[in-house]
């Protein structure tokens, strides 16, 4: 089986399978984190980092360096950000530096 499966959209290409699946994973451009675990547990985003190779605490997002804040869902969220919990449809918003007006997102459905 080919490392990646796409399927072209309107919205750009969307993983529809492959060689491996980690639990945490995303399908295509939009950020949206999916958990798709064959045992039922809590993930954190850090984790989701960590797959990624990228680094993620008070001060510093991937590359992005400076004073991080973390929002879930409109509302500041304190301490270590690698330890928000991913829930179903929870939006989670890092700023580095300034803080940014909170976007919301609409998810598609079935998600």
């Amino acid at each position: 089986m080919a490392p990646l499966q796409l399927r072209q959209t309107v919205d750009g290409p969307f993983v529809v399978g492959g060689a491996r699946f980690y639990g945490l994973h995303t399908h295509d451009a939009s950020g949206v984190i999916h958990i798709e675990s064959p045992v039922e547990r809590h993930y954190t985003i850090g984790e989701f980092f960590d797959l990624w190779g990228q680094p993620l605490d008070p001060e510093q997002v991937g590359p992005a360096r400076g004073r991080v804040t973390a929002l879930v869902d409109g509302t500041v969220v304190g301490g270590d950000p690698r330890d928000i919990s991913l829930g179903a449809h929870d939006v989670i918003q890092l700023d580095v530096g300034a803080i940014v007006p909170f976007r919301t997102y609409t998810f598609a459905a079935g998600l």
